[in-house]
């Protein structure tokens, strides 16, 4: 879990939530990127709408508004970011994503992680806690 102490209440939240969220599957959808047509900043593979994944997202805000974190308000974009910064010597061409379309790819999400992100390094991103989601897939509840 969390190894430092005023990280504790947030583990506390998100082992809470994990406890009553069923594991769920997911499949890619898309590509597209954020940022200056040209230039995108980030360059990301979609992933379909599933009711599991709104509904552990909203338990999950929830419960770090409750802890005072002041959090994203821009609407959910479930997406992998596949790649940064666009450096090429060319300007980004977006039809090209058209031809990068792949087979489907279902793959399934068995927990919930928390990530410190380190603005100097590489990775930028240090996974710090995994939490199991450890509830009840919904055809198996009463």
């Amino acid at each position: 879990m969390c190894r430092r102490k005023k990280m504790a209440p947030l583990c506390e939240a998100m082992a809470a939530v994990a406890a009553k969220s069923a594991p769920f599957s997911l499949a890619l959808a898309g590509l597209g990127t954020f940022g200056e047509r040209t230039a995108p900043r980030v360059f990301w593979q979609g992933v379909e709408t599933e009711e599991a994944l709104n509904g552990l997202r909203r338990d999950v805000y929830e419960a770090c508004m409750k802890l005072g974190f002041s959090l994203d308000r821009r609407p959910f974009a479930p997406h992998i970011t596949i790649a940064r910064k666009w450096q090429g010597a060319e300007p980004f061409r977006p039809d090209r994503l058209r031809s990068l379309a792949a087979a489907k790819v279902v793959f399934s999400v068995p927990e919930i992680v928390l990530y410190r992100t380190n603005m100097e390094r590489t990775p930028k991103y240090e996974a710090i806690a995994v939490f199991p989601l450890l509830g009840a897939p919904m055809n198996d509840r009463e």
